[in-house]
């Protein structure tokens, strides 16, 4: 009898949760050849072809997800949509033997997850605050099934869950061909990159009022690279080229669409800067610079402050500070030595705690035993 795997993810871009989501897919794939793969997004998008390329059965549903900015007309207006989508997930969960639910945001499955609990794992991928938090925390409670997080943080924002254990997955990729040292040695430019998401959270924002207080003998001297898109219909990017265009002349700020192979971006940068807002639950981008010999200025909470080691790896600075972080971009700026070196540590240590390899260990480990159980039913 082949075994009947679902996956469950609420995005269909190429970010960093969409790219850890084919991840998981694919382990899942490779120990469970045989099975048969089915994946539940909520529309079309870049993410169909590489999970395609998986041989997965990709499915186009709507799926009752709980944004922050949406969270109160879900549970209001939207309430008969959101117990159609209940209903569709029961049925889904209980034709499958094995449902992998990515991030803590998709409210049908895991309500619907309560009868066939011990079939569902849930992969927390989101550190939420205040009341979102709560709500969060007590839908995962309610669903009993298993529960990954991609940190430790994450781990302990989710605390509120329960007392079950929850089992910690890094997130992890493949080292790029070439990944050589920067050769950044004070004569040019510092070139520093922050890749991400165009929003108020992901902080390019804070980012540029950092730049402007740099001294003007210094702000010559540094080169940024914003990638990324805003979301759909979101004016942020807008508000960030008149931010840009405000800037003395003579200074270099450039935007680029966000590209799904950043390989480019992260041989051109000598130093990749992580100025997260709100902590990160983890800070991929943090562990892909590190796969390219790069050092990391990094908001020191959330995940970031696991990942990014500061005075070894790279910098961390005060969140939302835009004056400790001036102070970070400085010191790398003056300190081309330590660029090189905190590059080659971040390297060694992508290499020891996050490859993909290290990832398929832990994730696997972390799932088998309810795995063997499905297939043993």
């Amino acid at each position: 009898m082949t075994l009947k795997i679902t996956c469950v993810h609420q995005g269909y871009e190429l970010y960093g949760s969409d790219r850890s989501f084919i991840q998981c897919v694919g382990i899942l794939r490779k120990q469970v050849p045989d099975a048969s793969v089915t994946v539940i997004i909520p529309s079309n998008g870049p993410i169909v072809a590489p999970l395609e390329a998986l041989g997965c059965d990709v499915r186009i549903e709507r799926l009752f997800v709980l944004r922050k900015k949406d969270i109160w007309k879900n549970v209001t207006l939207g309430l008969p949509e959101a117990l159609r989508a209940v209903y569709r997930a029961g049925r889904t969960i209980a034709k499958s033997d094995f449902v992998y639910v990515n991030t803590a945001v998709v409210a049908d499955y895991y309500i619907a997850a309560r009868a066939y609990r011990d079939r569902v794992v849930g992969h927390v991928r989101e550190i939420p605050v205040g009341l979102t938090r709560l709500l969060l925390g007590n839908l995962l409670r309610y669903s009993g099934v298993g529960l990954l997080a991609n940190s430790h943080a994450t781990a302990k924002a989710f605390s509120i869950a329960g007392p079950r254990q929850i089992a910690v997955v890094y997130n992890g990729t493949r080292p790029p061909p070439l990944r050589t040292p920067t050769d950044y040695g004070g004569q040019r430019a510092l070139r520093l990159l922050l890749l991400g998401r165009l929003n108020a959270w992901k902080g390019q924002d804070l980012l540029l009022e950092a730049l402007q207080l740099l001294p003007p003998h210094a702000l010559d001297k540094v080169n940024v690279r914003l990638v990324g898109d805003a979301f759909e219909g979101q004016p942020f990017g807008e508000s960030l080229r008149r931010t840009i265009a405000q800037l003395p002349s003579g200074h270099q700020v450039s935007m680029t669409p966000f590209d799904a192979d950043p390989t480019q971006h992260f041989t051109w940068a000598d130093v990749v800067v992580v100025p997260s807002r709100a902590p990160e639950p983890f800070g991929r981008v943090a562990i892909e610079a590190f796969s390219f010999c790069r050092p990391v200025i990094a908001a020191a909470h959330g995940g970031l402050a696991e990942v990014v080691t500061a005075g070894h790896t790279g910098w961390h600075f005060e969140p939302n500070n835009a004056h400790s972080l001036a102070s970070a971009i400085m010191d790398a700026l003056l300190n081309p030595a330590l660029v090189k070196q905190r590059g080659l540590a971040g390297q060694e240590r992508f290499m020891q705690l996050f490859t993909s390899e290290a990832m398929e260990e832990s994730f696997w480990h972390a799932i088998e035993p309810k795995l063997r159980k499905a297939l043993r039913s």
